[in-house]
């Protein structure tokens, strides 16, 4: 599979956290992580973004949570 790099803001990114959340969960389950995973190393200088993300993340990992069970 092709792999493609994408430059965002950090504002971009939570947006489209937040858009994956509104998604079925057993469409994005994998995909959440995967952008955690990836953003997180670039965040590390800056505590407050990578906070930012975290809190996005979690926010939408209870919503897919009602979504699935």
């Amino acid at each position: 599979m092709q792999t493609i790099k994408l430059n965002l803001t950090l504002e971009e990114i939570n947006t489209v956290l937040e858009a994956l959340g509104q998604m079925p969960y057993v469409r994005v389950y994998q995909l959440i992580p995967k952008l955690q995973r990836q953003t997180a190393p670039q965040l590390q200088e800056d505590q407050g973004a990578f906070e930012q993300i975290g809190q996005t993340l979690e926010q939408e990992s209870r919503k897919e949570n009602v979504y699935a069970g």
